[in-house]
Protein backbone atom coordinates (compact mmCIF):
# COMPACT_ATOMS: atom_id res chain seq x y z
CA UNK A 1 0.00 0.00 0.00
CA UNK A 2 1.21 3.56 -0.76
CA UNK A 3 1.55 6.00 1.29
CA UNK A 4 -1.18 8.21 -0.50
CA UNK A 5 -3.53 5.15 0.13
CA UNK A 6 -2.60 4.49 3.47
CA UNK A 7 -3.68 8.31 4.18
CA UNK A 8 -7.04 7.51 2.24
CA UNK A 9 -8.09 4.72 4.29
CA UNK A 10 -7.13 6.53 7.31
CA UNK A 11 -9.54 9.39 6.00
CA UNK A 12 -12.06 7.56 5.06
CA UNK A 13 -12.07 5.33 8.44
CA UNK A 14 -12.61 8.58 10.49
CA UNK A 15 -14.97 9.71 8.35
CA UNK A 16 -16.89 6.67 9.14
CA UNK A 17 -16.63 7.19 12.39
CA UNK A 18 -18.18 10.61 12.56
CA UNK A 19 -20.53 9.55 11.09
CA UNK A 20 -21.14 6.90 13.85
CA UNK A 21 -21.26 9.73 16.47
CA UNK A 22 -23.67 11.21 14.70
CA UNK A 23 -26.26 8.19 14.41
CA UNK A 24 -25.72 8.08 18.15
CA UNK A 25 -26.34 11.59 18.78
CA UNK A 26 -29.29 11.59 16.42
CA UNK A 27 -30.68 8.21 18.44
CA UNK A 28 -29.89 9.53 21.82
CA UNK A 29 -32.09 12.68 20.87
CA UNK A 30 -35.10 11.06 19.42
CA UNK A 31 -35.01 8.83 22.71
CA UNK A 32 -35.26 11.84 24.72
CA UNK A 33 -37.91 12.91 23.41
CA UNK A 34 -40.08 9.44 23.81
CA UNK A 35 -39.12 9.84 27.53
CA UNK A 36 -40.11 13.26 27.62
CA UNK A 37 -43.25 12.56 25.78
CA UNK A 38 -43.85 9.25 28.34
CA UNK A 39 -43.00 10.26 31.50
CA UNK A 40 -43.17 14.32 31.82
CA UNK A 41 -46.77 14.69 29.90
CA UNK A 42 -47.34 18.10 31.22
CA UNK A 43 -43.78 19.32 29.89
CA UNK A 44 -43.83 18.06 26.99
CA UNK A 45 -47.63 19.80 25.91
CA UNK A 46 -46.09 22.98 27.42
CA UNK A 47 -43.14 22.73 25.11
CA UNK A 48 -44.24 20.50 22.50
CA UNK A 49 -43.08 23.16 19.56
CA UNK A 50 -40.07 23.08 20.76
CA UNK A 51 -39.70 19.31 21.01
CA UNK A 52 -40.92 18.98 17.55
CA UNK A 53 -37.96 21.19 16.16
CA UNK A 54 -35.53 19.14 18.86
CA UNK A 55 -36.60 15.93 17.03
CA UNK A 56 -36.46 17.28 13.67
CA UNK A 57 -33.00 18.21 14.49
CA UNK A 58 -32.06 15.10 15.78
CA UNK A 59 -33.50 12.86 12.56
CA UNK A 60 -31.38 15.47 10.63
CA UNK A 61 -28.59 14.74 12.52
CA UNK A 62 -29.43 10.95 12.04
CA UNK A 63 -29.81 10.76 8.97
CA UNK A 64 -26.58 12.94 8.03
CA UNK A 65 -24.63 10.79 10.25
CA UNK A 66 -26.17 6.99 8.47
CA UNK A 67 -25.27 8.91 4.93
CA UNK A 68 -21.84 10.05 6.24
CA UNK A 69 -21.11 6.27 8.22
CA UNK A 70 -21.85 4.62 4.59
CA UNK A 71 -20.13 6.44 2.49
CA UNK A 72 -17.01 6.17 4.83
CA UNK A 73 -17.81 2.50 5.24
CA UNK A 74 -17.94 1.85 1.66
CA UNK A 75 -14.42 3.35 0.68
CA UNK A 76 -12.93 1.81 3.70
CA UNK A 77 -13.91 -1.35 2.34
CA UNK A 78 -13.01 -0.78 -1.61
CA UNK A 79 -9.88 0.65 -0.25
CA UNK A 80 -9.27 -3.02 1.47
CA UNK A 81 -10.26 -4.76 -1.06
CA UNK A 82 -7.84 -3.35 -3.32
CA UNK A 83 -4.99 -3.86 -0.97
CA UNK A 84 -6.09 -7.29 -0.64
CA UNK A 85 -6.09 -7.67 -4.30
CA UNK A 86 -2.77 -6.20 -4.56
CA UNK A 87 -1.31 -8.23 -1.82
CA UNK A 88 -3.22 -11.84 -2.92
CA UNK A 89 -1.16 -10.53 -6.87
CA UNK A 90 1.57 -9.82 -5.39
CA UNK A 91 1.94 -12.94 -3.75
CA UNK A 92 1.40 -14.99 -6.22
CA UNK A 93 4.30 -13.34 -8.06
CA UNK A 94 6.35 -14.13 -5.07
CA UNK A 95 5.37 -17.80 -5.16
CA UNK A 96 6.01 -17.66 -9.11
CA UNK A 97 9.53 -16.05 -8.89
CA UNK A 98 10.32 -18.74 -6.04
CA UNK A 99 9.04 -21.22 -7.92
CA UNK A 100 11.71 -20.28 -10.27
CA UNK A 101 14.39 -19.82 -7.94
CA UNK A 102 14.08 -23.84 -7.08
CA UNK A 103 13.84 -25.08 -10.54
CA UNK A 104 17.12 -22.59 -11.78
CA UNK A 105 18.74 -23.91 -8.28
CA UNK A 106 17.98 -27.93 -9.23
CA UNK A 107 18.97 -27.12 -13.02
CA UNK A 108 22.00 -25.81 -11.37
CA UNK A 109 22.81 -28.73 -9.44
CA UNK A 110 22.17 -30.83 -12.12
CA UNK A 111 24.73 -29.02 -14.29
CA UNK A 112 27.30 -29.45 -11.52
CA UNK A 113 30.82 -30.16 -12.87
CA UNK A 114 30.31 -33.62 -11.46
CA UNK A 115 27.35 -34.19 -13.50
CA UNK A 116 28.74 -32.55 -17.02
CA UNK A 117 31.23 -34.62 -19.84
CA UNK A 118 34.81 -34.31 -19.24
CA UNK A 119 35.86 -31.33 -20.58
CA UNK A 120 39.37 -30.63 -18.89
CA UNK A 121 41.74 -32.74 -17.26
CA UNK A 122 44.78 -31.51 -14.49
CA UNK A 123 46.68 -33.40 -12.29
CA UNK A 124 50.11 -33.03 -10.17
CA UNK A 125 52.24 -36.01 -8.43
CA UNK A 126 54.09 -35.37 -5.78
CA UNK A 127 56.77 -37.90 -4.71
CA UNK A 128 59.34 -37.96 -1.53
CA UNK A 129 63.10 -38.74 -3.29
CA UNK A 130 66.61 -38.48 -2.89
CA UNK A 131 68.61 -35.61 -4.26
CA UNK A 132 69.93 -37.54 -7.24
CA UNK A 133 67.40 -38.98 -8.06
CA UNK A 134 66.61 -36.75 -10.52
CA UNK A 135 68.03 -35.96 -13.59
CA UNK A 136 68.93 -33.87 -16.15
CA UNK A 137 66.64 -32.09 -17.89
CA UNK A 138 65.35 -32.22 -20.61
CA UNK A 139 65.42 -35.66 -20.78
CA UNK A 140 65.98 -37.51 -24.50
CA UNK A 141 65.37 -41.39 -24.11
CA UNK A 142 64.40 -43.56 -27.27
CA UNK A 143 61.10 -44.38 -27.73
CA UNK A 144 59.92 -41.91 -24.95
CA UNK A 145 56.34 -41.49 -24.58
CA UNK A 146 56.65 -38.03 -22.82
CA UNK A 147 59.48 -35.51 -22.50
CA UNK A 148 59.34 -35.51 -18.31
CA UNK A 149 56.99 -37.93 -17.49
CA UNK A 150 53.77 -39.91 -19.02
CA UNK A 151 51.11 -40.55 -16.32
CA UNK A 152 47.83 -42.96 -17.06
CA UNK A 153 45.22 -43.39 -15.45
CA UNK A 154 43.56 -46.90 -15.35
CA UNK A 155 40.51 -48.74 -15.22
CA UNK A 156 39.78 -52.13 -14.57
CA UNK A 157 43.35 -53.29 -16.24
CA UNK A 158 42.78 -50.78 -19.43
CA UNK A 159 44.54 -47.05 -19.73
CA UNK A 160 41.44 -44.87 -19.57
CA UNK A 161 43.22 -41.44 -19.74
CA UNK A 162 46.85 -40.31 -20.28
CA UNK A 163 48.84 -36.91 -19.17
CA UNK A 164 52.46 -35.41 -20.57
CA UNK A 165 54.32 -33.86 -17.59
CA UNK A 166 54.84 -30.25 -18.34
CA UNK A 167 57.30 -29.41 -15.39
CA UNK A 168 59.66 -31.00 -12.92
CA UNK A 169 60.23 -29.04 -9.49
CA UNK A 170 62.23 -30.01 -6.54
CA UNK A 171 62.05 -28.38 -2.93
CA UNK A 172 64.38 -29.74 -0.05
CA UNK A 173 63.00 -31.55 2.80
CA UNK A 174 64.02 -32.07 5.84
CA UNK A 175 67.25 -34.94 6.12
CA UNK A 176 68.73 -35.87 2.62
CA UNK A 177 65.08 -36.12 0.95
CA UNK A 178 63.71 -33.34 -1.48
CA UNK A 179 60.29 -32.79 -2.69
CA UNK A 180 59.59 -33.76 -6.21
CA UNK A 181 56.77 -32.15 -7.90
CA UNK A 182 55.80 -33.20 -10.93
CA UNK A 183 52.95 -31.56 -13.34
CA UNK A 184 50.82 -32.49 -15.96
CA UNK A 185 49.00 -29.91 -18.72
CA UNK A 186 45.58 -28.93 -17.98
CA UNK A 187 44.43 -30.20 -21.32
CA UNK A 188 41.21 -30.51 -23.59
CA UNK A 189 39.85 -34.03 -23.40
CA UNK A 190 39.99 -34.33 -27.18
CA UNK A 191 43.66 -33.43 -27.40
CA UNK A 192 45.37 -35.51 -24.65
CA UNK A 193 43.41 -38.30 -23.92
CA UNK A 194 44.89 -41.46 -24.88
CA UNK A 195 42.83 -43.51 -25.39
CA UNK A 196 39.70 -41.17 -25.90
CA UNK A 197 37.25 -41.07 -23.02
CA UNK A 198 33.39 -41.31 -24.17
CA UNK A 199 32.84 -37.82 -24.55
CA UNK A 200 29.07 -38.50 -22.62
CA UNK A 201 30.41 -39.91 -19.78
CA UNK A 202 29.79 -37.57 -16.41
CA UNK A 203 33.10 -36.63 -14.98
CA UNK A 204 32.20 -37.75 -11.37
CA UNK A 205 31.26 -41.66 -12.49
CA UNK A 206 34.85 -41.17 -14.76
CA UNK A 207 36.52 -40.62 -11.76
CA UNK A 208 35.04 -43.33 -9.52
CA UNK A 209 36.01 -45.72 -11.87
CA UNK A 210 39.54 -45.14 -11.74
CA UNK A 211 41.32 -48.07 -10.06
CA UNK A 212 44.90 -46.98 -10.91
CA UNK A 213 47.38 -45.58 -12.44
CA UNK A 214 50.94 -46.15 -14.23
CA UNK A 215 54.02 -43.50 -14.63
CA UNK A 216 56.74 -42.92 -16.59
CA UNK A 217 59.16 -40.67 -14.78
CA UNK A 218 61.76 -40.00 -17.04
CA UNK A 219 63.02 -37.39 -14.69
CA UNK A 220 63.91 -39.49 -12.33
CA UNK A 221 66.96 -41.87 -12.83
CA UNK A 222 66.54 -45.79 -13.38
CA UNK A 223 65.96 -47.67 -9.53
CA UNK A 224 65.26 -44.35 -7.82
CA UNK A 225 64.17 -44.60 -4.76
CA UNK A 226 60.31 -43.19 -4.01
CA UNK A 227 59.41 -42.73 -0.46
CA UNK A 228 55.78 -42.00 -0.97
CA UNK A 229 53.89 -39.54 -1.92
CA UNK A 230 50.35 -38.80 -4.03
CA UNK A 231 48.95 -38.65 -7.47
CA UNK A 232 45.95 -36.12 -8.14
CA UNK A 233 43.36 -35.87 -10.63
CA UNK A 234 41.40 -33.11 -11.52
CA UNK A 235 38.37 -33.16 -13.84
CA UNK A 236 36.33 -30.23 -14.84
CA UNK A 237 38.48 -28.15 -12.28
CA UNK A 238 36.84 -29.58 -9.14
CA UNK A 239 36.03 -33.31 -9.25
CA UNK A 240 39.32 -34.75 -7.97
CA UNK A 241 40.21 -38.01 -7.31
CA UNK A 242 43.87 -39.08 -5.06
CA UNK A 243 45.56 -41.91 -5.62
CA UNK A 244 48.64 -43.03 -3.01
CA UNK A 245 51.98 -43.88 -4.12
CA UNK A 246 53.55 -46.42 -1.95
CA UNK A 247 57.13 -46.49 -0.92
CA UNK A 248 58.66 -48.27 -4.02
CA UNK A 249 61.65 -48.36 -6.49
CA UNK A 250 61.30 -47.32 -9.76
CA UNK A 251 61.81 -50.74 -12.05
CA UNK A 252 63.00 -50.56 -15.52
CA UNK A 253 60.77 -51.91 -18.34
CA UNK A 254 61.30 -52.64 -22.22
CA UNK A 255 64.97 -53.17 -22.81
CA UNK A 256 65.68 -49.82 -20.57
CA UNK A 257 64.04 -47.81 -22.90
CA UNK A 258 61.84 -46.37 -19.94
CA UNK A 259 60.89 -47.13 -15.94
CA UNK A 260 57.94 -47.27 -14.65
CA UNK A 261 55.80 -46.44 -11.14
CA UNK A 262 52.78 -48.26 -10.34
CA UNK A 263 49.75 -48.32 -8.56
CA UNK A 264 46.61 -50.60 -8.39
CA UNK A 265 45.47 -50.04 -4.85
CA UNK A 266 41.49 -47.84 -5.38
CA UNK A 267 41.52 -48.88 -1.41
CA UNK A 268 44.27 -45.60 -0.99
CA UNK A 269 42.46 -43.12 -3.19
CA UNK A 270 40.16 -40.70 -2.14
CA UNK A 271 37.53 -38.65 -4.23
CA UNK A 272 36.11 -34.60 -4.03
CA UNK A 273 32.85 -33.42 -5.77
CA UNK A 274 31.31 -30.47 -5.27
Amino acid sequence: MTSLDSASLKFWESVAEWGFRMVFIGVAGEGAEIIAKLFFKKSFKKHEHSWDIFSGICWLILVVGLAIEFKGTHNVTLLSDSENARLTEEAARLNKEAADARLKTASLESRSPGSLPVASIYAVASLEIEKNSVRTLPVKAPYQLGGICTLFFVRNGAVLLALDGESCDVLPLAGKHFLCIIKFRDSSINSWAMPMVESSEPAEKLINEITGFKMIPLCLTEHAKIFGGKVKLVLNGSVIKELQIPTSVVSSFDNGRGWMIKSDMPTNSTTKSP
